[in-house]
């Protein structure tokens, strides 16, 4: 009788926790709401990417949507990392691309430390490796190849933020879906 009863017990307490733990994954899964695409474009925008300051190279780690940034300690403006993708870069080392910087003339740095924005000074020019330029015969280059270089220049992101992009990216794919919105506009 006492086997019986253990059985019987055993069975019954089973199916409690059975349903205890559907009840508290039902619960808990539908507690959850999906984030807004503007929660998404808002991490994708302060990801953390590769900032280079002018002078000393020196590589700053800020979130994305800076444009430009200060180094505090030596004062200098550090700007957006571009890593060239050309794989005969002569800049290159290793499998790690060359990174570059594409300088803004307008911008200084003022005396607290802050951007400080003066006159237009000259045309702003698309980026373009360093490394790559010096090794270029400009004179005779085609329109092909001058496009093909600029295409090679890209905005870096260090390899966690380029994941993490990828993962926000495919976020945003199926949220955009289920708001009944067709990709691209349509």
């Amino acid at each position: 009788m006492q086997t019986a009863g253990r059985k019987f017990m055993g069975s019954r307490t089973v199916k409690s926790l059975a349903l205890l733990y559907g009840t508290v994954i039902i619960i808990c899964g539908c507690g959850k709401q999906e984030r807004t695409l503007e929660e998404i474009e808002l991490e994708r925008r302060t990801l953390p990417t590769v900032f280079i300051t002018q002078e000393s190279r020196t590589h700053v780690t800020a979130p994305l949507n800076q444009g430009v940034v200060v180094h505090e300690p030596t004062g200098e403006l550090a700007y957006p990392a571009f890593a060239c993708g050309n794989p005969n870069c002569p800049g290159r080392e290793g499998d790690q691309p060359f990174l570059f910087i594409q300088t803004d003339p307008t911008l200084s740095v003022g005396p607290n430390n802050e951007l400080v924005r003066g006159p237009p000074k000259g045309a702003f020019n698309m980026p373009v490796c360093p490394a790559c330029l010096a090794v270029r015969d400009l004179e005779n280059e085609t329109l092909q190849e001058q496009a093909q270089y600029m295409r090679w220049a890209e905005e870096y992101l260090p390899p966690e933020s380029a994941a993490r992009e990828a993962e926000l990216d495919e976020e945003y794919q199926r949220v955009y879906e289920k708001s009944g919105r067709r990709v691209g506009g349509q």
